[in-house]
């Protein structure tokens, strides 16, 4: 009986990747030529996410500096802190903002793992990049539509 239900859970994660599929391809599609430019260009990629989201961006940077799939000289990457402690040393919030404003240069590339785009932390973030002319792909979700850049100035 319980893999008849582990199999379902197969299944349907699959219908889910194909559902999404297109829907994806073009914005995840468009991050990664951003993350390439970025790169290739000396630059690096920030990452940001909150609770569940923040492990998924320390993974994120963590294979960009370690490697993937395959050993190779490190990119440049690094994952911002949404922990407790940042989270509350300022009293009117903006902790990932204030980080992306003093870490982020030209041309770099903020990358934002939002789980329902609402996240008020890292939707702070987005217009912190846009001041620092950097490039922060968003999430399909994020703002109820296409995905849209934030600034390359």
């Amino acid at each position: 009986m319980l893999d008849l239900r582990i199999q379902q859970h197969f299944i349907d994660s699959a219908d889910l990747h194909y559902q999404v599929a297109e829907a994806l391809a073009k914005p995840v599609d468009s991050a990664v030529q951003a993350v390439l430019a970025c790169v290739t260009g000396g630059g690096k990629v920030l990452t940001a996410g909150m609770g569940a989201s923040s492990a998924m961006a320390q993974y994120l940077a963590l294979l960009l500096v370690g490697g993937f799939e395959r050993a190779r000289p490190g990119l440049a990457a690094m994952a911002l802190a949404s922990d407790g402690l940042m989270a509350t040393a300022w009293p009117e919030g903006g902790a990932l903002a204030r980080q992306v404003r003093a870490l982020g240069q030209t041309g770099e590339v903020l990358v934002l793992l939002l789980a329902d785009g609402e996240e008020g932390a890292l939707v702070e973030a987005g217009p912190a990049a846009h001041h620092r002319a950097m490039t922060a792909p968003s999430h399909p979700r994020q703002h109820g539509g296409p995905s849209r850049t934030h600034a390359t100035a």
